[in-house]
């Protein structure tokens, strides 16, 4: 932050004291876009093949990922093959529209490679299949339910450890189902087993191309919770955004809140505050309907409750799930994601519109399994 403070200082001054901002602001995205257009054309004539060849090297987005593709063709067949037909599949665009993603997910635009043509490199496959939901939906009112599939490259700017096994750029298999409850139904309940069936299916057939996931473990948590906590003034929700990559961070320990980070069970203490024991009771209730149901075809895989889940603070809504696997070397990581969404309630401006998405990262899967 200090370093780009500098930086627009620098350019404010080279702009007669004018804020940059103050400047594009008065401009359209056409005006925009051409100007920045002239300025790349200039720039990109006087680079040398040395200085690409430079550039190439440096640059951290550019190099190829060290994963063989066709060992991530081999598992995007697999999971293919496992999919029921209702999924269809969807070969995505490289760009999003502009703000995609901080306009959904409220992610920050800095993780995001925005490009001068009004639309920002693909940093998130779920966000694009809830966008193509959606103009499908507005094309056929009564198509009904939507349900997408994709294996896509993604490319985010933040920087990453070695040790989390995360790349610049990076494949995964992303899932989108899309509809409305019907009578008592639960769609968002119902999807998540569907998404889970998926994605453990899938660890369970890969074994037979020598992959080895040992102690899968399924945390359901219901992110409302923190949302509640957040709201009572109970938690701050700017550290808890802030730290949610933070494994030593234990917001009910350090706030002293009355209940499990982690339960088998679910049982719900007394004395709760109304909203969170309305959250509890539905997480509950997907316990008695549905994760029951996963517990008993999937004896060798273990369900819990990750009640102080922050990660997906601001991106997800209600339900979501996180499933984690251990490799041959005793390393856990975090293999598939997935969770409620408000997004098509934005995109189609009905209340009654509900989405499910999950991921799985087929990249980091073949590169530590």
């Amino acid at each position: 932050m200090m370093v780009e403070g500098r930086i627009m200082e620098r350019i404010s001054k080279m702009l007669g004291g004018r804020e940059l901002a103050e400047i594009t602001e008065e401009m359209s995205w056409r005006d925009l876009s051409a100007l920045l257009l002239h300025i790349m054309e200039m720039k990109a004539g006087k680079l040398t093949p040395l200085d690409i060849i430079k550039n190439y090297t440096d640059n951290r987005l550019c190099l190829p990922n060290p994963v063989p593709q066709r060992n991530l063709l081999e598992i995007d067949s697999l999971i293919y093959s496992l999919l029921p037909d209702r999924f269809e599949d969807v070969e995505l665009s490289p760009v999003s529209a502009v703000g995609s993603n901080c306009a959904l997910t409220k992610i920050s635009p800095k993780v995001v490679l925005e490009t001068i043509r009004s639309v920002e490199v693909n940093a998130d496959p779920t966000t694009a299949l809830a966008i193509e939901c959606a103009r499908l939906k507005k094309q056929d009112p009564d198509i009904g339910d939507v349900h997408l599939a994709t294996s896509h490259r993604s490319l985010r700017l933040q920087l990453f450890s070695d040790e989390s096994g995360f790349k610049p750029h990076f494949r995964s298999f992303c899932l989108a189902s899309s509809g409305k409850n019907k009578g008592r139904g639960n769609f968002a309940g119902e999807s998540i087993t569907k998404h889970l069936e998926i994605w453990l299916r899938f660890l369970l057939e890969s074994q037979r191309f020598y992959y080895r996931p040992t102690e899968i473990t399924v945390a359901i948590s219901n992110i409302n919770i923190m949302e509640h906590l957040a709201a009572e003034g109970l938690v701050d929700k700017f550290e808890v955004m802030r730290r949610t990559q933070d494994r030593n961070f234990h917001p009910f320990e350090q706030y002293g809140i009355d209940l499990p980070e982690i339960s088998e069970s679910l049982e719900i203490p007394a004395n709760q505050k109304p909203g969170i024991e309305y959250e509890l009771k539905r997480l509950k209730l997907l316990e008695e309907k549905e994760i029951k149901k996963l517990r008993f075809a999937w004896p060798e895989v273990r369900f819990c409750y990750d009640l102080a889940r922050c990660a997906g603070i601001g991106y997800y809504r209600g339900f979501c799930f996180k499933i984690t696997a251990e490799n041959r070397a005793g390393t856990i990581y975090p293999l598939a994601d997935g969770g409620s969404c408000d997004w098509m309630e934005q995109l189609l401006c009905d209340k009654k519109e509900r989405l499910l998405v999950s991921g799985f990262g087929t990249q980091l899967y073949a590169s530590n399994f």
